[in-house]
């Protein structure tokens, strides 16, 4: 028998809403997560990783190491993602639908047993008018993430004139806390990192 989930307490705080800013630094991306008023989190992806693997600080002096998003494997054409504790604990993950995102993105929300919970899907309307003429990044791309069929999350990316990725996290629908606040910040810090402006 799977052994049963255990609460943990949010390691990002229980707002139910947060903004992403990418942030320029040479040779590596960062994104600074805040709950509208103070930093709860910054994450810095490694580069030039044969699997993705972005660890998450309480802040930009990484005095303490919150979490680490990790690609389970580097072959497999759907990529998946694990959300690990520094002391070893798996929160939850992430799936990319390989074959569900021909057209638009769909990730899968899973669980510490690696069950899948939940989807977050990307609005097919900004998708398909991001792709035309090779607009993509130029079209601000927004997501909505489902747990047992309700509506948990929203993630706007901001239209700006800057060359850097914006986005807003709103979680005011989950009036029942299905969506654990750092998974919800995690699955934020994976779409920032997909969708951030490169040019």
């Amino acid at each position: 028998m799977a052994e049963e989930n255990t609460p943990h307490q949010s390691l990002v705080g229980n707002s139910d809403h947060f903004h992403i800013d990418q942030k320029f630094k040479i040779g590596r991306e960062t994104f600074s997560v805040t709950d509208g008023q103070n930093v709860v989190c910054v994450a810095k992806k490694k580069m030039m990783t044969i699997k993705e693997h972005i660890d998450v600080y309480q802040d930009e002096a990484q005095s303490q190491k919150l979490f680490t998003i990790q690609q389970t494997s580097a072959m497999a054409i759907s990529k998946e993602y694990d959300v690990v504790t520094e002391d070893g604990t798996k929160l939850g993950g992430f799936k990319l639908e390989a074959l569900q995102s021909m057209l638009k993105e769909h990730w899968d929300i899973l669980d510490a047993q690696n069950s899948k919970v939940g989807a977050i899907d990307q609005n097919a309307v900004t998708a398909v008018v991001g792709d035309l003429g090779g607009l993509a990044g130029d079209i601000p791309q927004s997501f909505v993430a489902t747990i047992n069929g309700q509506e948990v999350c929203k993630y706007d990316e901001r239209l700006n004139v800057g060359m850097f990725f914006k986005m807003d996290i709103d979680l005011s629908g989950d009036s029942g806390n299905l969506f654990d606040r750092t998974l919800a910040v995690a699955s934020a810090v994976l779409l920032a990192s997909k969708h951030m402006r490169t040019k």
